[in-house]
């Protein structure tokens, strides 16, 4: 009979009666103290007044479940290292035994259980706790129930490991072997610190020389060890040592080594997780303080733009005195400039007002020849200055889109106008479109200079230029397709683009079909 004072406290926590006192039924033969728990609050309560060998908690639980339990258990210091078994009937899902795992539990059994294995596995860490209790107290304690330790450590379902002062593994049980993928006889053959992966060998050899220099009494830590097939696993380590209880001189080192791959895979991703949010927040702040700044910017640059129009006028109008021919066409430059100057500015506050959301779309189903109203009207006098053909095959298609019949107009312009401003003396602009049941296709091809593959996609982005040397002769920032493509999407399309150097380009506006 193990006396009162000996026996280890094991937690038992269900919110069935009928299932307390089943597990009662056959821890009995144990002769260890009991303790109930009929939810997890009360468990909690009771890891506060006592500490325990082992905890056998109910997964499905009103309430606190027992996950939640589990992982207010792990938080606490003083319980942190507390093993936990968890029982359930219906989880047997492998994301429910992964966060079991996770959260830190020695082993995961599904109702019904065997109540001999049950009651095996339960012993195993009853005898674990006296194991420790035993060497923290007296190293004597530990030869009176050197075969109890014997039986436990073969038994164990996490690793176990003796190992002399020297470093050479004296013993090690199957769950070692099992982890590590070697043989008790190859692991006998080799000393712990060949089984210590290179970035945790200084650590691990650093603790070890604590605890026999007396440093130290016992340790836990986190590393890793290497598989047989050269992969690397993450352990839990707890370590003691155990002195000759004549003269005090170390015996050996025991080891305990639990698998914590998987949740050392889960906090990774975690991790991962959490730096590419605040990498996003980070980067959103980042562009809403640039749309800010450049809707500021356009705003104030507008003021003083106005002005020197205003003023301009009133001196064309002779209101401050006559005016030379030769000061009417510099006047008439100065206007140019300042119009040339408003649009370019005008482009960036409508960009701005796209990043930040604040544009206004009113789609409606439309017939494609409305959409087109006005466009060809706007592009020819350009057509004509720069001595190009025109042709619009798309006016009289009979088919309807949904869109925004100003924006469609303004994406139709800019994407002309390119086609227009890129496109030499002698060469053909072309508008034509066709349609499937869900999409209609406006193509703009022209046989102007083209775009080298490398810049296909980067052309759609803010303030990119193929060739800066082309745009600021065609007077542009780089934003006319960003804006134009932002828009599309805006009205369920988009904007694709083919080009070959030197033979022209042709980009597609594509809209959701009527």
């Amino acid at each position: 009979m193990t006396e009162a004072a000996d026996r280890a406290n094991i937690l038992l926590v269900d919110d069935r009666p009928q299932n307390l006192l089943a597990l009662e039924a056959i821890l009995e033969p144990l002769g260890q103290n009991l303790v109930r728990a009929s939810s997890g609050a009360e468990a909690l309560r009771e890891l506060l007044r006592q500490d325990f060998a082992v905890i056998l908690l109910d997964v499905q639980m009103p309430g606190t479940d027992g996950f939640q339990t589990a992982r207010i258990i792990k938080s606490r210091e003083r319980n942190a290292s507390t093993p936990i078994i968890f029982l359930t009937a219906i989880s047997r899902e492998d994301a429910y035994v992964f966060e079991g795992y996770a959260l830190g539990a020695v082993d995961y059994i599904l109702k019904p259980f065997h109540p001999d294995i049950l009651r095996s596995k339960v012993a195993v860490f009853v005898d674990l706790y006296h194991q420790r209790e035993q060497a923290r107290r007296h190293a004597a304690r530990l030869r009176e129930s050197e075969e109890r330790f014997r039986t436990a450590f073969t038994h164990a379902s996490i690793g176990m490991a003796l190992v002399a002062p020297s470093g050479e593994l004296l013993q090690v049980n199957g769950a070692l072997c099992e982890l590590l993928g070697r043989s008790e006889r190859e692991l006998l053959e080799r000393r712990a610190a060949d089984l210590v992966s290179p970035h945790d060998a200084a650590t691990a050899a650093a603790l070890a020389d604590a605890l026999l220099t007396g440093r130290r009494a016992s340790y836990q830590l986190e590393h890793r060890l290497l598989h047989a097939r050269g992969h690397e696993i993450w352990v839990r380590l707890d370590a003691a040592l155990v002195r000759d209880g004549a003269d005090s001189r170390p015996l050996h080192i025991i080891y305990q080594i639990q698998d914590i791959t998987l949740r050392k895979r889960a906090e990774a991703e975690r991790e991962e997780l959490i730096r590419a949010q605040t990498a996003r927040a980070e980067a959103e702040a980042a562009n809403r303080a640039k749309t800010e700044f450049l809707a500021v910017m356009s705003h104030e640059l507008r003021t003083p733009l106005n002005a020197i129009s205003g003023y301009s006028e009133l001196i064309e109008m002779g209101l401050r005195g006559p005016v030379t021919p030769e000061q009417m066409s510099d006047l008439g430059k100065i206007r140019r400039s300042q119009q040339q100057l408003l649009g370019l500015i005008n482009e960036i506050l409508n960009f701005a007002k796209l990043e930040a959301g604040q544009v206004h779309f009113d789609i409606a189903e439309l017939p494609l020849r409305e959409v087109l109203g006005g466009v060809d009207a706007l592009i020819e006098p350009q057509v004509r200055a720069k001595g190009l053909r025109y042709i619009d095959r798309a006016q009289n298609a009979a088919v309807a889109v949904r869109a925004d019949v100003e924006k469609a107009q303004q994406v139709l312009v800019n994407l002309l106008g390119n086609a227009v401003k890129f496109t030499g003396a002698g060469g053909e602009v072309c508008l034509d479109c066709d349609w499937d049941d869900r999409t209609v296709r406006l193509r703009v091809r022209d046989t102007g200079i083209g775009i080298p593959d490398d810049k296909l996609t980067a052309i759609f982005e803010p303030f990119v230029q193929v060739n800066p040397r082309l745009t600021r002769e065609s007077q542009g920032v780089g934003l006319g397709l960003a804006i134009s493509r932002d828009l599309a999407r805006a009205m369920g399309g988009d904007i694709e683009v083919d080009s070959q150097v030197g033979r022209g380009s042709t980009f597609t506006l594509a809209l959701p079909k009527a």
